[in-house]
């Protein structure tokens, strides 16, 4: 940079000679009329490989342009597919026949203003026609419906005359409670079940009296029917009596002893006949005089013992 230098040794721009050699720098010379083997080489195989104008290789080969012959092909290929004179095909006929095919289908679309302001105005007429006529649907199926509801009704409307008719006789009884309306469904569903368990039981009872006519009447069962009754009783008091004898055998046992322990003491402990055990009349009057004897005697010892006894104590008392 700056290598140029005038008379008096100052740097001159190298835009001053640039201009002069029509904007080819040091690059640009030694690449447009510097040759090298490098460069000889790559013009030749170019040379070789092209099939166009020499003078162009010749060019491309001295500039370093080795591909510009490539490159010119694929731009001529590409601009006849585009547009070749007298040729059938090509992109541009394609977009001219596309072209004409719009222009033609806005041709068809196309509406003058006042056939569009007539098209809009059936539009709103129709639009306004078309609310009007929903309307009146609506108040038809409006008035069919009730027309339905009525046309429901007069079946019930037969029975609430027919029940008018019953409650005429009726008109003197008082109104019912006030309660009963709400007692009314229990009273319903009470009327049902007793409906169900007296069918239920007629029935049972229809079905008992079938069996009761087929079976046969057994005489001896009959006579022994009174018997039979009663058994729960005679069976509760032998159930009764069998748990009672364990205990009435522990009481023969005590009993026995006692009387084993009696008969020891009077010594006659091997006397097996109980009828000899019985005194006669005259030594039981002796007996009961000698124990009524010895019951006063008891009492008299008593009396003299707590007569003695308050003898002792008005003697201690005394001393």
């Amino acid at each position: 940079q700056n290598s140029l230098r005038d008379a008096d040794d100052q740097p001159i721009s190298e835009a001053v000679l640039r201009g002069d050699l029509g904007g080819i720098d040091r690059e640009s010379y030694r690449t447009m009329f510097s040759l090298d083997d490098d460069t000889l080489e790559a013009g030749g195989e170019s040379i070789l490989a092209s099939e166009g104008d020499l003078g162009e290789l010749l060019f491309s080969a001295s500039a370093g342009l080795a591909d510009l012959s490539h490159r010119l092909v694929e731009l001529r290929t590409e601009a006849d597919g585009f547009y070749k004179k007298r040729a059938r095909s090509g992109e541009l006929g394609e977009l001219k026949s596309q072209l004409d095919a719009l222009k033609e289908e806005r041709t068809k679309i196309d509406t003058l203003a006042s056939r569009y302001a007539q098209l809009v105005g059936a539009r709103d007429g129709a639009e306004a026609r078309y609310e009007e006529t929903i309307a009146a649907r609506g108040r038809i199926q409006s008035r069919i419906d009730e027309i339905q509801r009525l046309l429901a009704a007069l079946p019930r409307l037969t029975t609430l005359r027919t029940v008018r008719e019953k409650l005429v006789p009726l008109a003197s009884l008082p109104e019912a409670p006030t309660g009963m309306a709400e007692e009314l469904a229990t009273l319903q569903k009470d009327e049902i079940e007793l409906a169900t368990r007296s069918k239920s039981v007629a029935e049972n009872i229809n079905e008992l009296a079938s069996e009761l006519e087929k079976e046969s009447v057994d005489d001896v069962a009959l006579r022994l029917a009174d018997h039979a009754s009663r058994l729960p009783d005679l069976r509760a008091r032998y159930l009764t009596a069998e748990k009672d004898i364990p205990e009435r055998r522990l009481q023969i046992r005590e009993a026995d002893a006692a009387i084993a322990g009696i008969l020891r003491r009077i010594g006659r402990e091997d006397e097996a006949d109980p009828a000899r055990l019985v005194l006669r009349t005259s030594v039981v009057g002796s007996l009961r005089e000698l124990i009524e004897s010895r019951s006063g005697v008891t009492s008299s010892l008593r009396s003299a013992e707590s007569e003695v006894s308050g003898a002792r104590r008005r003697l201690d008392e005394a001393r």
